[in-house]
């Protein structure tokens, strides 16, 4: 009878930690540029131990970089993307919740990589942010 209430409990947390630290992935905005390149837009939460970030890609050739990572926002709230010119893209974030029009314009340099191959530190500066 204990050997099954220590399976049950083993099983029980695998399945919390699981759950805890599982990867959620969700894309938001596909766009075509006008270059033929291709940006994504996606969500990825790490579980109630981290913030939620928005990580935004360029395509070109099927190959993904980075291009911004914004921190502290999530799926919920609505999501405009602009081509402003080849090089910038501007992100509205809306928020859904409170419906008081107040909206976050976050412009991203689609020529610099966050994510660098070489090892190099990621480049956070990539992203403006402006409020209204």
């Amino acid at each position: 009878m204990k050997i099954i209430i220590y399976a049950l409990l083993l099983i029980a947390c695998e399945f919390l930690t699981s759950c805890f630290f599982m990867r959620d992935e969700r894309t938001l905005i596909t766009k075509s540029l006008s270059n033929g390149e291709r940006i994504e837009v996606y969500y990825v939460g790490y579980g109630a131990t981290t913030s939620d970030v928005i990580w935004i890609a360029k395509i070109n050739n099927n190959k993904r970089n980075i291009v911004g990572k914004i921190k502290d926002f999530d799926f919920t709230f609505k999501i405009n993307l602009n081509q402003i010119n080849d090089s910038i893209i501007r992100l509205r974030f809306t928020d859904t919740t409170n419906f008081t029009g107040i909206y976050n314009d976050f412009f991203i340099n689609l020529n610099n990589r966050i994510e660098p191959n070489d090892g190099s530190p990621y480049n956070e500066n990539n992203v403006i942010h402006k409020t209204k």
